[in-house]
């Protein structure tokens, strides 16, 4: 068995990985020019900010309790082997901001899975996509947080569903 090296761009042809680098060196100089561009038009702006009185300083903030917060993601996968396709859709919900001063409860599982075999169908990628949104709407709704990122648009899960 040929020893494992680590070199990502082995298998590419020479000429292209040469193009790519030559074209990064492009794109590196570009990227230096557009920030140079907003360092320059920095001052500019915040004093313009400053004249409308659209800059202030944190304190003269009311202060507002910091909301728990938490993500909700899911994804999907279908592998079309010979007689059945192999399917499988997973949903997951990461905690995010707590203060350190809350002690919330939130149960496990904090992922919901499914993993199965079906028949070759067409309709069988639309079928997980509506898996995978409810298990995402199931783990949102169980998350005991003010704040719940989702993933998508609100009109997602409903399109899933349909």
């Amino acid at each position: 068995m040929p020893e494992a090296t680590n070199t990502p761009f082995a298998e590419l042809p020479a000429a292209l990985v040469d193009e790519v680098l030559t074209q990064t060196k492009d794109v590196s100089q570009r990227l230096l020019s557009a920030f140079g561009d907003l360092k320059a038009k920095k001052e500019t702006w915040r004093s313009e900010l400053s004249k409308k009185d659209l800059i202030q300083k944190q304190a003269a903030l009311p202060f507002v309790n910091t909301p728990t917060t938490c993500g909700v993601d899911g994804s999907m996968a279908i592998e079309r082997l010979l007689a059945l396709d192999l399917v499988a859709v997973g949903a997951v919900a990461v905690e995010g901001l707590t203060p350190p001063s809350e002690a919330r409860y939130w149960p496990e599982p904090r992922h919901l899975v499914y993993v199965n075999t079906e028949i070759h169908h067409a309709d069988t990628g639309s079928v997980l996509r509506g898996i995978m949104a409810g298990n995402e709407m199931q783990l949102a709704k169980d998350a005991p947080h003010e704040v719940v990122f989702l993933d998508g648009s609100l009109t997602t899960p409903t399109i899933f569903f349909n």
